[in-house]
């Protein structure tokens, strides 16, 4: 029901974060929280025709991947530090997947 669709950026980090959510290794706030490491930003999907006809190309910019890539590196690996630290930290309340799963609430609950 709408035409766009903002989120986090897909990234491998975020698929073993997610992993540890779907098979009860940590809660819904620490994949919250997990999910925020490493400043990869935010995507955006443009779900409906209407959407995508609105863009527009104005240009492109090279950048020097000898500067960009090192950063990209440095910042993969703070968040994966952040992400072992969390995983450390463990947590016996908390919404896991499992609780979700079962039936004990409703999508529409405010701890969710």
């Amino acid at each position: 029901e709408v035409d766009v669709i903002r989120g986090y950026r897909a990234d491998d980090s975020y698929f073993s974060y997610a992993r540890a959510f779907l098979s009860n290794g940590i809660t819904l706030q620490q994949l919250a929280d997990a999910m925020k490491y490493g400043d990869l930003g935010i995507q955006i999907f443009l779900k409906s025709k209407q959407a995508f006809d609105q863009i527009r190309y104005m240009e492109d910019t090279p950048v020097d991947g000898k500067l960009y890539y090192p950063r990209r590196l440095e910042r993969d690996s703070i968040a994966r530090s952040k992400y072992h630290k969390l995983l450390e930290d463990s947590v016996m309340d908390g919404i896991y997947a499992r609780d979700i799963i079962r039936g004990g609430m409703d999508i529409h609950e405010l701890r969710i």
